[in-house]
């Protein structure tokens, strides 16, 4: 009882400073704050360099913010090449910047710029695809010093969204920010010490072609120093540091000491770049093809609404823009300020370790320095126990072997509970995920609590409950054990933080923040207890021990916190082809066992262990009931304040497979239904019966499952099914023509071909077996394949995309092919996809029948599709 208050109490400290958000300010708050004049009445720096931050923090205004932000939402969706986008959103951004422009003090040079761009590029995203854009529109402004550096800082956003999502947070909210800013800076009549471009790009969702047709092609592009990019992949709440440098700790350090509120860790750096989050943003842009380094914010709270019809200004915190327009300012004082600006790239060198506390304040170190620190802290762990069992053999005349004996087996019994926590939390995923009743806790979280933390923690106690049984038959000493099982746990967290630094896993500050506190003050206030030999002695040694994890505790279970907040919402777009249950039982016993692996050694002298568990059981067993048998477990939510929809893609789908002779071969059209977590698509089944005579795709007969991929993301979305029925009714023309074909050189084949279609297309290439594609007109370096292959052949995947109207699409292939090849044999496959995101075409008749039947607690991103096989 006593450790659960105590678990309560930080938990309730971790969750009351997460909430914490500042007061927004209104219009009226902000005119009547002190103005530059003023301020220059007590700066003792006159120096035209340095500029007041919290003159400027203070004139940020959330109210007028939020009128930017509903203005620009009341457009609707504005995914690239749509009116809404390349017009309305386009000039409502120009006409703010007009404005603001305008009223911008003369000590400023205030300049802006439109870009329509053209350009392609090869990412490593999904599956791997070659991307390739034209006439996409970018939106510049440019504030700067009379006598310019010719130096400025780069701050992005993103006006354009996915089909379907008014996109208020992703990313609206940070563009309306971004004209705030930018009003605030330019109405305070000091001059800044180096430019800032603002680059409000109109194509992001279409995969990051906004970027870098900017940091590839503007003027300005060559003049950046540093950027900072402002992201979503939720709605409110605190945004968060996740990605930074590459390899510039200066830049990190500059948010460190400028944030007024700052929210970011090293752990979400390494989780995202892994690949485990399927997204991406203009950080990889900027950072790959602009070399430049900078940092990536992103709002992480309710993730459920991202890219949904939710996605509206409501859901958006007050406070929230309060708090990231003065961390904005705040961090560009601070890195305009910074002598590692003027040249950034000298002053490269390893990654910045960083972590906030509560959000009060970061603690920054290098990488090189975090190693040292964290092998030092192992080290000295790891001798100070050689040194009590070295001090317990001269006691009671054991020998070196002996004690490593005990200690050995008391490391095996440890790692022994941890295992048996996990694979009980994948048992239970994977019964219900069997039984039907996966993501019970998607749209109500706490039930992770009882589901799966209760049987962690439960098999944990359990073990060692056993082994305290069997030790006190044999009268044995429960302080004893309790010591060697305390250092037992010690040499295990030594061991994961010296593989962790090995590894390069700079989160490894997090069990070296565990080990460095218990063994300084368990280590040395446990000596001075026992050593005291008073009554109340081993009360005495429980409260250091507890005091021990106090802050340990507060730093893990706020991280842990951040990782449900994230992940947990994310786990409604993953795919359907694994149970997401499996990851959030896997990822609740490893939070089991590092908050909780200090305190198991209390077991070992504990007396009602068997009561604690049984009320764990009963607690696990009440919750299970409770999810599998009454509404409160059903996954999903239509409540208009706090939505948590099931979420599906469905194409209306028309199909045409060609010959080498261009006969065809099959023709069809029905609905493709995606389903986006792992529960689709039977929990439709109730409103939409003709969806259970819909056939699982076969990905075998035709490459990308002979269906019309948006994105390559067939190996995360590969089970999906097909309801045949009516083919859809376009009217946007639509054309894949081979144009030309040369022999170059008896090994050398060139097919140019033209393409006619809407603003979203895609192109597949799987040239035949011994064929080579060798080089297109796509691109100046060669092609990349993607990852995934097709009967052993490489996959070639092509987006393309166009922002205004603009002529047919030409573009040529060479492929090298093998000396016996003949003219009449086929050398390559070619699937030509068609996708309507917008306009009269978008969602036809059929489609809408099929969507009125979905039930209100699904979100549906519906489209119009084609798909032209062709072998050449």
């Amino acid at each position: 009882m006593f450790l659960g208050a105590f678990y309560t109490f930080i938990l309730f400290v971790v969750l009351l400073c997460e909430g914490y958000l500042p007061a927004p300010k209104s219009i009226d708050d902000v005119a009547g704050t002190t103005t530059s004049k003023q301020y220059r009445l007590f700066t003792d720096n006159e120096d035209n360099s340095q500029f007041p931050p919290q003159y400027l923090m203070n004139r940020f205004s959330e109210e007028r913010t939020r009128n930017v932000l509903n203005e620009l939402i009341s457009i609707g969706p504005r995914p690239t090449g749509s009116y809404e986008n390349e017009v309305l959103a386009f000039d409502f951004i120009k006409r703010q910047l007009e404005f603001i422009k305008s009223q911008a003090e003369n000590v400023h040079v205030f300049n802006i710029d439109v870009q329509k761009t053209t350009g392609s590029f090869f990412l490593k995203f999904g599956d791997g695809f070659t991307s390739y854009y034209r006439n996409v529109k970018n939106v510049i402004a440019k504030i700067g010093p009379h006598n310019s550096t010719g130096k400025s800082l780069l701050v992005n956003c993103h006006f354009d969204t996915v089909p379907t999502s008014p996109g208020a947070s992703d990313d609206s909210v940070n563009c309306a920010t971004m004209l705030e800013i930018l009003m605030v800076l330019s109405n305070q009549n000091r001059s800044l010490p180096h430019s800032i471009v603002f680059l409000f790009n109109g194509a992001e969702e279409n995969i990051l072609q906004g970027a870098h047709g900017f940091i590839t092609q503007h003027r300005w592009a060559k003049e950046i120093q540093a950027f900072i990019n402002l992201e979503a992949c939720g709605a409110g709440g605190r945004d968060m540091l996740f990605q930074a440098g590459p390899e510039h700790p200066w830049i990190v350090q500059a948010y460190a000491d400028g944030a007024k509120f700052p929210f970011g860790s090293i752990i979400a750096q390494e989780v995202f770049q892994s690949g485990v989050v399927p997204a991406d943003t203009d950080f990889r842009i900027f950072t790959e093809f602009g070399g430049i380094p900078g940092l990536d914010f992103a709002y992480v709270r309710n993730g459920y609404v991202y890219h949904t019809k939710y996605d509206r200004p409501e859901f958006i915190n007050e406070g929230s823009i309060q708090r990231t327009g003065e961390n904005m300012l705040g961090l560009i004082h601070n890195i305009l300020k910074s002598p590692h600006f003027n040249h950034p790239l000298e002053y490269r060198s390893s990654k910045l370790v960083f972590f906030d506390v509560l959000g009060l304040f970061m603690i920054t170190y290098s990488a090189s320095l975090g190693t040292i620190m964290n092998e030092s802290i192992a080290i000295l762990t790891v001798l100070e126990i050689l040194l009590k069992i070295r001090l317990r053999m001269d006691k009671i005349n054991t020998t070196a072997s002996q004690e490593a004996s005990r200690l050995l087996i008391a490391i095996s019994i440890t790692l022994a509970s941890a295992v048996l926590a996990l694979c009980v939390n994948l048992a239970i995923a994977a019964v219900l995920g069997a039984v039907g009743y996966s993501m019970t806790w998607y749209n109500r979280p706490y039930w992770i609590l009882g589901v799966y933390f209760f049987p962690a923690v439960s098999c944990l106690i359990l073990v060692h409950w056993f082994v305290t049984l069997q030790r006190r038959q044999a009268k044995g000493s429960d302080w004893e054990a309790e010591e060697l099982y305390y250092d037992a746990i010690r040499v295990i967290w030594a061991v994961i933080i010296c593989l962790m630094t090995r590894f390069d896993i700079h989160s490894a500050y997090l069990p070296t923040v565990l080990l460095l506190f218990t063994t300084t003050i368990r280590s040395l206030g446990g000596r001075l207890c026992i050593s005291a030999r008073t009554k109340g002695a081993h009360m005495k040694l429980i409260m250091v021990h507890l005091s021990s994890q106090a802050i340990p505790l507060v730093i893990i279970l706020y991280n842990c916190w951040q990782v449900y907040l994230v992940f947990v919402p994310i786990m409604g777009r993953t795919g359907a082809q694994v149970n997401p249950d499996l990851f959030i039982g896997a990822v609740t016993a490893i939070v089991a066992y590092i908050c909780t692996s200090y305190m198991l050694t209390l077991v070992h002298v504990a007396r009602y262990v068997l009561q604690t568990v049984g009320v764990l059981f009963l607690l696990f067993i009440s919750c299970l009931c409770i999810v599998c048998l009454s509404p409160l477990g059903f996954p999903y939510s239509e409540d208009a304040t706090s939505p948590a929809p099931q979420k599906y893609i469905i194409a209306h789908v028309e199909r045409n497979f060609h010959n080498k002779s261009g006969e065809l071969l099959l023709s069809d059209g029905g609905f493709w239904v995606v389903p986006l977590d792992h529960n689709g698509p039977y929990s439709l089944f109730p409103f939409v019966p003709e969806l259970q005579d819909a056939e699982l795709v076969d990905c075998v007969i035709h490459p990308y499952c002979g269906m019309p991929y948006y994105l390559p993301f067939v190996s995360k979305l590969k089970k999906s099914y097909y309801l045949k029925g009516s083919k859809p009714k376009i009217h946007t023309p639509f054309k894949l023509e081979l144009i030309g074909r040369k022999t170059l050189n008896p090994d050398l084949r060139q097919l140019k071909f033209r393409v006619t279609g809407p603003t979203h297309m895609a192109i597949i290439l799987c040239p035949v077996e011994k064929v080579i594609l060798l080089r297109w007109s796509l691109t100046y370096s060669l092609p990349h394949p993607g990852v995934v292959t097709w009967k052993k052949r490489p996959v070639y995947f092509i987006y393309y995309s166009h922002g205004e109207a603009t002529t047919p699409w030409e573009f040529w292939i060479d492929l090298e092919v093998p000396s016996d090849f003949t003219s009449d044999q086929p050398i390559v496959d070619i699937m030509f996809n068609t996708h309507y995101l917008h306009g009269s075409d978008m969602i036809g008749e059929d489609l809408q029948k099929l969507l009125k039947k979905m039930p209100p607690w699904t979100h549906v991103t519906a489209w119009t599709s084609t798909l032209q096989s062709y072998i050449f």
